[in-house]
Order: structure tokens, then C-alpha cells, then sequence
């Protein structure tokens, strides 16, 4: 796991304390569950994102993200 600090506004710090004693977990318990979410709802987002990244590389230049997937989910 790793450690990170983030600046939050007052009213969300506060709206995350109210609902962590609610719940009874932490605010970071809280943040990473809504990270996980948002990271699951937006696979194809994050494909291209990844092949974004990639594109300097000669190998994926002509590469769609989406048929890459599929072959590789095919195998």
C-alpha cells in the first residue's frame, strides 16, 4: 500500500468525517472504496489511456485499444 497526501475543501473533508463515523471506516477507507469504484466504471477509459501512453512506441502506433482488449480477452 502505498502512502499519499491530497488537499481536500473544508465542506468535503467534513462531509467525509460525518460519513466515516456513519459507516464506521476510515475517511481513507472511504476514499480508496470510491477510488476502486471509479476505476472499475471506466475500463475502456482506462485502455486508452494505457495505449495512449504507449503510442510513441513503434509496436502499438497503429493499435486500437478496443480490438487489443478482445484479442487479448480471446486468448
Amino acid at each position: 500500500m502505498h502512502r499519499t497526501q491530497i488537499y481536500l475543501p473544508d465542506e468535503l473533508y467534513q462531509s467525509l468525517k460525518a460519513h466515516s463515523l456513519l459507516k464506521g471506516i476510515s475517511i481513507s477507507e472511504i476514499i480508496r472504496q470510491s477510488l476502486e469504484r471509479e476505476a472499475q466504471l471506466k475500463p475502456v477509459a482506462a485502455a486508452h489511456t494505457f495505449f495512449d501512453r504507449l503510442a510513441p512506441l513503434a509496436s502499438f502506433a497503429n493499435e486500437a485499444p478496443t480490438e487489443y482488449v478482445r484479442r487479448m480477452r480471446a486468448n
